[in-house]
């Protein structure tokens, strides 16, 4: 709760303008799609189930008054603000438009997907040290504690990985529920999470009948990536160009807003060569930088910070591994959908401030699975 009134106050004391904060872009473009409802409720729910409302009528009397509903630099692939619009309208139903009630929806909603992924990616008894670990991460106390889609991210994966991970045999309907609307909570807020995910989780399950066997594992989600990539090219497109489309997008974006921990970017070709080629420098941009020594302005010194608390955390659990061997299998699958992520954040995102907090699920979700290797070192020191 106290990060979500920080990230507040962070949007509307330091970062004034509400037309370029997300916080408040979606906010008061829900407050607009509120009165909808009082106004016109079957059109309202037209355009909050999706039926039958993108008209030039709708764009017109609706649309149009909004600051973020239309994208100003859009790809035309699919449009992620639309959920968070639709999701801030509904809490404005019973908010009377005070942001900070959607800031405490948003922050039980972020804590929920963060207590379903620790029950479901490590053993009970780690689940107390991992709790203390994330409570100490920079970005789960800002970026994933207010009304951002990095928060929405993390409900709908916990409620996904935990439908098939907890699967329950003897009421079925419980983990379907879980996985349907964690599913249609990823897809409408980060598709390409939801992209990176299946192919790991299959590649798991292949792995699984090959007693986890990690070249198995690697074979196989190296063909059922190269399968996802045949079948979207022939369905929607060539991924490389949206990538590149998207890049280039967000290169646009800074130019135009000009953001103090922005930085310069080479534009990729459209080409997977071309993706492949910038995967080490994207890489670098995601986990590395900034370096200590080239920050430009104070709040990079943040992701600074949090660079280095994980470092310190992977240290902490190389020197566990090492101490205090332990009966738990490290799940490989996670890299299958972390390193890509994060590549892909590396690769179309030029400003250190929005990586940090693109990044942030994909960390957490890492801090969460190598817990287990430090839970012997809390346990001894922090009894």
């Amino acid at each position: 709760m106290v990060g979500a009134y920080v990230l507040t106050a962070l949007f509307t004391y330091y970062y004034t303008d509400q037309s370029t904060s997300d916080i408040w872009r979606f906010f008061n473009d829900g407050l607009i799609l509120k009165e909808v409802f009082f106004n016109n409720p079957s059109d309202f729910f037209r355009i909050l189930f999706n039926l039958d409302y993108d008209s030039v009528l709708f764009r017109e009397i609706y649309f149009d008054k909004m600051n973020s509903w239309n994208k100003p630099f859009e790809s035309s692939f699919y449009n992620d603000n639309h959920i968070m619009i639709k999701i801030n309208a509904l809490i404005a139903l019973f908010s009377f438009g005070f942001v900070e009630v959607h800031s405490v929806v948003f922050s039980i909603l972020g804590f929920v997907g963060l207590l379903l992924l620790i029950d479901s990616l490590i053993p009970i008894q780690y689940r107390s040290s991992a709790l203390i670990l994330t409570c100490f991460y920079p970005s789960w106390l800002i970026w994933i504690s207010g009304g951002l889609k990095e928060t929405l991210l993390i409900f709908g994966a916990g409620l996904f990985i935990s439908g098939i991970w907890r699967f329950e045999k003897k009421n079925p309907l419980i983990s379907i529920i879980k996985m349907s609307v964690g599913g249609l909570t990823l897809i409408s807020v980060k598709i390409y999470f939801v992209a990176f995910l299946i192919p790991a989780l299959l590649a798991y399950q292949i792995g699984r009948q090959f007693k986890y066997s990690a070249l198995t594992m690697i074979c196989s989600w190296l063909l059922l990536v190269s399968c996802c990539f045949m079948i979207f090219s022939t369905l929607v497109g060539n991924p490389a160009i949206y990538i590149a489309s998207k890049q280039q997008e967000f290169i646009t974006h800074t130019q135009f807003t000009n953001p103090g921990s922005g930085f310069s970017m080479k534009p990729i070709e459209p080409e997977l060569t071309s993706l492949v080629k910038q995967a080490p420098i994207a890489l670098m941009n995601t986990i590395l930088k900034p370096f200590p020594w080239a920050v430009s302005v104070s709040p990079e010194w943040l992701m600074v910070l949090e660079n280095l608390y994980l470092f310190f955390l992977m240290l902490l659990s190389a020197y566990g591994i090492r101490k205090y061997p332990i009966n738990y299998a490290w799940p490989l699958w996670l890299l299958f959908l972390i390193v890509p992520f994060l590549i892909l954040t590396g690769t179309v995102t030029p400003v250190f401030g929005a990586i940090m907090r693109y990044r942030s699920p994909v960390i957490l979700i890492f801090m969460i699975s190598i817990t287990p290797f430090i839970h012997p070192l809390i346990k001894k020191y922090f009894k």
